[in-house]
């Protein structure tokens, strides 16, 4: 088996190195971050390279990864690659951490029961800590804008919480990528000077072009490395004899250039490519599987420096070439090898996402076969990668699959909801509504809309009102909106409405013998008590906990019960037993990946201040805050209640006043007039102080 060349001599990175290296001293004394930065084959990967090398040489600890552009749809994919080497170490961890990272790297099964991305990341932090305390530990990733969504998470996650554990991180970027991190230090790769552009030509081409071509080279590259050498090689296979007024090509040209220069390679190469750049994690065996004479074609790839082989797997040498690769094959050639790598992989997701790739839309059995990817990879906390495969189910269906269509509609909408991705939802719905004829179909839309909050209460009111009025004798369904429009009511408020709607909504359910759709209309009449005056229903409360726990949840993931318990013993001074049932929801809301866990962490702060525990207050309200800003969701504006009210009663006038003018700007973004109020107490508060 080819294996990977070795890291070429640099050049022309003098300052850079220097910073690296004053990166990597101080790193053996506390945390640090350094992010490279540069457009495509300007030579950070060289330095990344340089980097780790520098580190380990030192007696630093590597977790690596290099993420491509196919796996960015990969829920936990480079997390995969950071731990590949330290699975044992894994080992060590409490019960609970070990859990979440072996399932989140399919080391284990969920048994139905997954950990959210949260918890994986609290994992991460713990095993980040225990692998730094013999050794100094360096987290390096290269092309950190190819990271899937949940490895980007976790690895985040881990990095805002350090204090002074030896753990670095060194990682690449295009421009643009976004990527940021409490304490980033942004080093630009900028492009290399004339002498330094040349010698890397000298390096590499045989014979050297003319001078006169190299000043081209160099001025059409812009100094960046990849466009001269590209374009060098290109001048190499021509024997250099280029008239001098022909154009070169330009470096956003470089489609040109690879087509050139893989048109040198074999049939059998080109065909071996295209798997490869098709693939995630693309591997020396699955590309012999996928192509005849793969093999061949592969050792003919790494011998033209296209791809480098580290073992089985397969890299190539810059995203572009795979890039350029896939896009080249006519979209019949490209249907065929995912047709055949469907065939090859394991992983579910990935081969979903090959089965759809392989046929063209619409078509009932892979619209099938990505919904149920999506469910699985909802299970196991995946839910972005959920919301994506829910979206490809979609526009698989075929017109006339009413029935499996609107099935994949809400529960892709739930997905994206539950995603912090609530605009695209509300763009699914609202295009659903508008154009489905009022019925039942048309009333199950505004339910869903209505429950994950993706319009106001005035206009989820009246449209769950229609909804009502439109859904005939469809008993189950009309026992869900009386539920939902009586919680919608509790803030418009008209609390006589809600009493009524939810004594219907339990009427329903009891005549259904539903107990699932009982335990949500007994919560939901348990709210209208506490709103108006009549406290806590434990008789009541106690039974849609139980109802719940046998019969499974209505809507969905998060059990309503346990939330309103949470609330109401907050409510009714509780203090001790309202914080432990928060405890259970959030646990609950972090295994299942929703980000609605905003609303638990800021009522768990709010029971923390009036505990006393302001500190423990702090950080809940700002993590609600964060998981609100991350999301872009109005409703980040609950967190500003408690973190407004810690700032008044510590005495900070200042930070207290800048907190509720945000805030109140968002409660009315949001329709959120009990905010509002919770906000002006607080000012009031603070002006009494």
């Amino acid at each position: 088996m080819a294996q990977a060349k070795g890291v070429s001599e640099l050049v022309g990175r003098e300052r850079e190195l220097a910073q690296i290296d004053g990166f990597v001293e101080a790193a053996r004394d506390g945390p640090q971050r350094l992010l490279l930065e540069g457009e495509p084959g300007i030579g950070k990967t060289s330095l990344w390279r340089a980097g780790v090398e520098l580190a380990q040489s030192r007696g630093f600890r590597i977790l690596s990864a290099r993420p491509a552009g196919a796996e960015a749809k990969l829920s936990f994919s480079a997390l995969g690659d950071l731990l590949g080497d330290v699975i044992d170490d894994i080992g060590a961890l409490a019960a609970p951490q070990r859990r979440a990272l072996r399932v989140a790297l399919l080391a284990e099964d969920s048994g139905g029961d997954s950990p959210g991305t949260r918890e994986v990341a609290v994992a991460m932090l713990a095993l980040l800590r225990r692998l730094a305390e013999a050794h100094p530990l360096l987290v390096a990733v290269d092309d950190v804008q190819w990271l899937d969504g949940p490895s980007a998470s976790v690895i985040d996650y881990g990095l805002r919480r350090l204090g002074i554990e030896r753990i670095a991180l060194l990682a690449t970027a295009s421009p643009g990528s976004g990527f940021s991190t409490d304490g980033l230090r942004r080093a630009v790769v900028g492009p290399l000077d004339s002498r330094a552009l040349i010698r890397v030509l000298r390096d590499a081409l045989t014979p050297l072009p003319p001078r006169s071509l190299l000043r081209r080279v160099e001025a059409i590259s812009g100094g960046n490395p990849f466009y001269a050498l590209e374009i060098g090689r290109a001048l190499e296979r021509s024997g250099t004899s280029v008239d001098p007024s022909a154009p070169l090509p330009l470096p956003g040209d470089l489609r040109a250039l690879i087509r050139d220069r893989l048109g040198a390679l074999p049939a059998a190469s080109r065909d071996a490519l295209r798997a490869a750049a098709a693939l995630a994690h693309p591997t020396w065996s699955q590309v012999g599987r996928a192509v005849a004479g793969g093999d061949k074609g592969l050792r003919a790839a790494w011998e033209a420096e296209i791809v480098e082989i580290d073992g089985d797997s397969i890299r190539f040498a810059h995203p572009l070439l795979a890039s350029v690769v896939y896009a080249d094959a006519d979209p019949g050639e490209r249907r065929e090898i995912h047709r055949r790598l469907a065939e090859i992989v394991t992983d579910a997701e990935e081969r979903a996402r090959h089965v759809a790739l392989a046929v063209e839309a619409p078509d009932a059995r892979v619209a099938a076969v990505l919904e149920e990817a999506a469910r699985r990879a909802s299970e196991r906390g995946a839910i972005d990668g959920a919301a994506d495969l829910g979206e490809q189910s979609l526009r698989f269906t075929p017109e006339g699959f009413s029935e499996d269509a609107q099935r994949r509609l809400l529960s892709t909408v739930g997905y994206l909801a539950r995603a912090g991705s609530k605009a695209r939802a509300r763009e699914l719905v609202g295009a659903a509504y508008s154009t489905t004829p009022r019925g039942s179909e048309r009333a199950r839309i505004t339910l869903t809309a209505a429950r994950l909050g993706l319009w106001n209460s005035a206009v989820s009111i009246e449209r769950l009102r229609e909804a009502i009025e439109a859904a005939g004798g469809d008993t189950p369904l009309l026992a869900d909106l009386h539920a939902v429009v009586s919680h919608k009511l509790l803030y418009h408020p008209d609390l006589a409405a809600a009493a009524h709607h939810a004594q219907l909504a339990v009427d329903l359910a009891e005549q259904l013998g539903d107990d699932a759709r009982l335990a949500v209309a007994l919560v939901e009449a348990s709210w209208v008590a506490l709103f108006t005056g009549k406290g806590l229903d434990q008789e009541r409360v106690g039974r849609a906990l139980a109802l719940e726990a046998h019969a499974g949840k209505a809507f969905g993931t998060v059990g309503v019960a346990r939330g309103f318990l949470a609330f109401a013993l907050g409510a009714t001074d509780q203090l001790d037993a309202s914080r432990r049932a928060f405890e259970a929801r959030v646990a609950e809301e972090r295994n299942s990946g929703d980000t609605g866990v905003m609303w638990s962490l800021q009522e768990l702060a709010r029971v923390e201040i009036r505990a006393g525990n302001w500190e423990r207050a702090q950080a809940l309200a700002e993590e609600s805050l964060e998981i609100g800003l991350e999301t872009e969701e109005p409703f980040q504006v609950l967190a500003y209640r408690p973190l407004m009210r810690l700032a008044a009663l510590r005495g900070e006038a200042e930070t207290a006043r800048e907190l509720a003018a945000a805030g109140l700007r968002l409660a009315a973004q949001a329709e959120s007039p009990g905010t509002r109020a919770d906000l002006m107490t607080s000012l009031g508060l603070l002006e009494l102080s």
